[in-house]
């Protein structure tokens, strides 16, 4: 009641007069008691500004952490996700996994001949090869996989819910065909990138993303050998 008194000085103070003005006339007690609307009416009017300017800057602190959530989480060039996302989905199948005793893969997928693209159509070329191929994987994949870059044209894929191991020769089967589609370049130029790509599978080939990651790498490097697409 101190601080409001405190806070509100003028108006207790106005309020008081037009109480004492009442005794004498009711005429009175208008002057101080419109003294004390009014200053009520500036204040009011100042908090709603500094309300609105406030909500303004909560919105811009949401957008600027969303955007830094973004770049903690995600590829800059293609807006998958990066390696610290991809550990943190890992974990969470991983959990997934062990309660509901259901397996999940890891696919590793390595594009062919694109540091030929690089050198022959430029770095610009590239990125567009990237950002298409990324496409592609998504649209591959259900929405509650995860599509991840981990480095300049290598993607792991974190594929759940399959019903048999099998499936996954013909998930890398599909994208191998989508990726080898022809991409279209700015001059009317067109470029195609072929793709190798290795499973590892857990519980079989480990219980941590290292070691399912190693696993897929070999599997890939074995395919982009023989150019055969086979279950490890």
């Amino acid at each position: 009641m101190k601080s409001l008194l405190a806070h509100f000085r003028f108006e207790a103070l106005a309020l008081l007069a037009a109480g004492l003005c009442l005794l004498v006339s009711p005429y009175l007690a208008l002057l101080p008691l419109a003294l004390a609307l009014g200053r009520l009416g500036m204040r009011l009017r100042l908090a709603l500004r500094q309300q609105s300017v406030l909500r303004h800057e909560i919105a811009t602190l949401e957008r600027n952490a969303q955007r830094l959530r973004n770049q903690a989480f995600t590829d800059s060039l293609t807006g998958l996700a990066n390696r610290l996302l991809l550990a943190d989905r890992f974990q969470l199948a991983l959990e997934r996994s062990k309660r509901n005793r259901l397996e999940f893969a890891l696919l590793m997928v390595d594009l062919n001949g694109f540091k030929a693209i690089n050198d022959q159509h430029g770095h610009a070329a590239g990125d567009l090869v990237l950002r298409t191929v990324a496409v592609r994987l998504l649209a591959a994949v259900r929405a509650s996989d995860t599509v991840a870059r981990i480095g300049g044209d290598e993607f792991v894929l974190l594929i759940e819910l399959f019903e048999d191991p099998d499936e996954l020769v013909y998930i890398g089967r599909k994208l191998i065909a989508t990726i080898s589609e022809d991409i279209a370049l700015p001059g009317d130029n067109t470029v195609n990138v072929g793709a190798s790509v290795g499973f590892g599978l857990f519980p079989h080939h480990g219980t941590n993303l290292d070691d399912l990651l190693h696993v897929a790498d070999q599997g890939m490097y074995d395919c982009k050998a023989s150019g055969l697409m086979e279950l490890r």
